[in-house]
């Protein structure tokens, strides 16, 4: 069994820290960025004109800067904005949940809406899908939390983000703080790498493709799309996108079809490991997880019926 093998976890380790190293690139231009901007004083006007739209949220208007990031740019640099700023020990679990949930479902945007629009989803009709989506579900979860009282104590992490400025200005404090908290975070990630790699090899992917059986007939999709819905939902668009492209060029599955699946993959892709970082950053599982998994299906299955009534062709 692959488990039992020297040579499985091996190349898990080295998967996990050329993922960890990825990170890490990808990260510290973000990190002196936000710093720069900081000193500056640029991050304080952006805020000034995006903050009314996050805080129908209920989120502070600095954490515009990090969502707009996000969807800019890429879910880590988001974060990596999101970890620098001085009032990130400041939030909520739910500010962090919805907040961790709007980033999920809209990120990287430009890139993946490109990579969609490949495979048959118009580009401007999946951006403005998944904006819409994030902020739907968004102001869903703020409602529930603000009227029930719910995660109103601060976020706990199970990590250390950098030292503000306030509690030492000094930039040797500084700098130690950005590699400690950098540290940390590529062992975190590693770690999930490895734990994603044997869900592989204990065929976890399988067992969801037969759970997802009667979740497709709601949506409407076809059974045949299960395999690649899964891989996508779990692992990742990119895994997803691959095997969609190999099937799209079979012609087996109808473009509509194909173009709901992507819709949804795009808005809830990679449920283990983005799941997993929303939570190490003190989002709660209920709205990174569950809300995001049930509100997308909602919306694909929508797209599906609305397809069909109003002759909607957001597809190619």
């Amino acid at each position: 069994m692959d488990l039992l093998s020297s040579k499985f976890w091996i190349n898990s380790l080295i998967t996990g820290i050329k993922s960890a190293y990825t990170i890490i690139k990808l990260m510290v231009p973000v990190v002196i960025l936000v710093r720069v901007l900081e000193a500056l004083g640029v991050t304080a006007y952006l805020s000034a004109g995006m903050g009314p739209v996050v805080e129908l949220l209920g989120l502070p208007a600095w954490t515009s800067i990090v969502w707009a990031t996000a969807i800019l740019s890429n879910l880590y640099a988001g974060l990596a904005l999101l970890i620098s700023s001085e009032g990130f020990s400041s939030l909520t679990a739910a500010q962090m949940s919805v907040l961790g949930t709007g980033m999920l479902i809209a990120h990287s945007l430009p890139v993946e809406a490109r990579i969609t629009q490949a495979l048959g989803v118009k580009f401007w009709h999946m951006i403005a899908i998944r904006l819409l989506s994030a902020f739907v579900l968004c102001f869903i979860l703020n409602l529930i939390y603000s009227y029930g009282g719910l995660l109103t104590e601060p976020i706990v992490l199970s990590w250390e983000p950098p030292v503000s400025s306030s509690q030492d200005s000094s930039y040797f404090a500084l700098l130690l703080a950005e590699i400690t908290s950098l540290a940390s975070l590529s062992l975190i990630v590693v770690v999930m790498v490895v734990v994603v790699e044997v869900f592989k090899v204990i065929k976890v992917v399988h067992y969801c493709e037969l759970l997802l059986q009667p979740l497709l007939r709601f949506m409407g999709v076809s059974s045949g799309l299960a395999h690649i819905m899964a891989v996508g939902g779990l692992l990742g668009l990119t895994y997803g996108s691959g095997l969609l492209i190999a099937e799209s060029k079979k012609g087996q599955f109808d473009k509509r079809e194909l173009a709901v699946a992507l819709v949804f993959i795009s808005m809830c892709h990679a449920l283990l490991e983005d799941s997993m970082i929303m939570l190490l950053t003190g989002a709660h599982l209920s709205a990174v997880l569950f809300a995001r998994f049930i509100f997308c299906l909602v919306v694909a299955s929508i797209l599906m019926r609305w397809s069909y009534a109003r002759k909607l062709k957001f597809y190619k």
